[in-house]
């Protein structure tokens, strides 16, 4: 499988944000109904993506192996130097700890808002990456 390749705001591969999932109806998505308090349907690809729609609407999309922003693979690699090759401060980051039950251990979550991302690592590699359009206040 190829890499997907994030557009900050934008894309994630061929995946645009605000565009409906009827657009990709190639894709061989497993689908799932929305089952928690954000009302999103997911449908994930080959346990690469999951894709989060509204109504039919790419609202959100998570990498779980393979993509790349700026010719940097994000998967897997140690979030230290992340921050080193983007130039960010871990000072200016909102971070929270989650317990992920089917991995038996916590991830930090770092929302990354100047590229429209938020990094999860597990015992500081980036482990998986959650891309969001840009909204308007």
């Amino acid at each position: 499988m190829s890499k997907f390749i994030i557009s900050s705001f934008k894309s994630v591969g061929k995946f645009v944000f605000g565009t409906n999932i009827k657009d990709y109806s190639e894709s061989n998505f497993l689908f799932e109904k929305c089952a928690d308090i954000t009302g999103w349907d997911e449908y994930r690809l080959d346990n690469s993506l999951t894709l989060y729609t509204e109504n039919g609407i790419i609202i959100s999309i998570m990498c779980y192996k393979d993509c790349c922003l700026n010719n940097y693979q994000l998967i897997g690699a140690e979030f230290t130097h992340f921050l080193q090759f983007f130039n960010i401060d871990l000072n200016s980051l909102f971070v929270e700890r989650i317990f992920i039950e089917n991995r038996n251990c916590y991830q930090d979550v770092y929302e990354i808002d100047t590229l429209g991302i938020q990094i999860w690592c597990e015992y500081n590699v980036i482990a998986s990456v959650v891309c969001f359009p840009y909204v308007n206040d």
